[in-house]
């Protein structure tokens, strides 16, 4: 049951990412995919919450049905209410040209379905890249951290705080506030950093082409766009005009502050420091996650714009297996 509900759940992480990256253009997405992430974040931390006092209340059982009442609902509003947003497919339904496609694209017929287009791999080749290697590695890392800590955080408030099931429930409270916060302000900050760098080779270009049209003046014309091809797809390669790798700033000081927080929240928990500072620790830990996830998720998007949903859940693939495996040592 737990593999079939995690199936569910892995598929609207992506499919959600998906159509973000199909309905803003990079300028704007950053914030999109913060709210996205921080709203699913906190479904999956609260839960905990929620399912303590569920318990406590009715019983187990009822986790379950509600669980299915609400997914039933929501399976049907996505069913029937929810549009067609993938860019290839609506440009080639509308015969319209849409930002970052081939002009002619939409004159191609849409391609039937094949079993190849059920591969889950089929991205994996994108590995090769250093800029989807080093992001996927990363988060595979942190992943391994954040969910670590989520596997023996019932253990730490139960045996050395004396916690009841409701209030371990409550301290997950912590970590959701963190990694709301880390979800919304990593999409603004993202958003601001890569507006700035387009500004500012908007304005190198200008400069150029005025100092181009002075007379008695040569120079060699720009570089165009890099682009990187694997199993008939293309990826933009950061080069200047991308500048895609101007959001990671602030991803880059999440991922420092990371294990810092994450090292003295288990210090904190060894030596059964007041349950504040613990909580603090957890905040931190919530915050510096969420953070720097989104940073490369919103970057790998970025690239892969066209197989934005392929490209996070192959992040989310090695991610959450390295976590599970490590999370299972951990409570041995």
């Amino acid at each position: 049951m737990h593999l079939l509900q995690s199936v569910g759940s892995s598929s609207v992480v992506v499919v959600s990412a998906g159509i973000v990256g199909d309905l803003y253009v990079p300028e704007e997405r950053g914030r999109a995919l913060g709210f996205i992430f921080g709203t699913q974040l906190a479904g999956s931390i609260s839960g905990t919450f929620t399912g303590g006092y569920i318990t406590e209340s009715l019983s187990w059982r009822w986790t379950f049905w509600i669980i299915t009442i609400i997914s039933g609902i929501l399976f049907l509003l996505t069913a029937f209410v929810l549009p067609e947003t993938h860019r290839i497919i609506v440009a080639r339904k509308r015969r319209i040209n849409l930002r970052g496609l081939p002009l002619d694209l939409y004159r191609q017929p849409l391609s039937q379905l094949r079993l190849a287009h059920f591969n889950p791999l089929a991205i994996a080749p994108a590995l090769r890249f250093k800029y989807v290697w080093i992001p996927t590695l990363v988060i595979v890392l942190i992943d391994a951290g954040f969910f670590s800590l989520n596997a023996v955080l019932t253990t730490v408030l139960t045996d050395q705080y004396h916690y009841s099931s409701s209030r371990v429930g409550l301290c997950y409270l912590a970590q959701t506030f963190g990694n709301i916060a880390g979800s919304i302000m990593n999409g603004y900050v993202t958003d601001c950093t890569y507006q700035r760098a387009i500004r500012h080779r908007e304005k190198s270009v200008a400069h150029q082409l005025a100092i181009e049209r002075t007379p008695g003046h040569s120079s060699p014309h720009n570089a165009p766009l890099g682009r990187a091809s694997f199993d008939g797809y293309t990826a933009l390669v950061p080069d200047g005009f991308a500048p895609y790798e101007a959001r990671l700033l602030f991803t880059v000081i999440s991922l420092v502050m990371f294990p810092l927080a994450l090292i003295t929240w288990a210090w904190c928990a060894q030596y059964t420091i007041s349950v504040a500072t613990l909580l603090a620790m957890q905040f931190l830990v919530g915050f510096s996650w969420s953070a720097g996830y989104g940073g490369l998720s919103i970057y790998l998007i970025d690239i892969f714009t066209t197989r934005s949903s392929s490209i996070t859940s192959l992040a989310n693939l090695f991610g959450n297996l390295y976590a599970a495996l490590w999370a299972g040592v951990i409570q041995q």
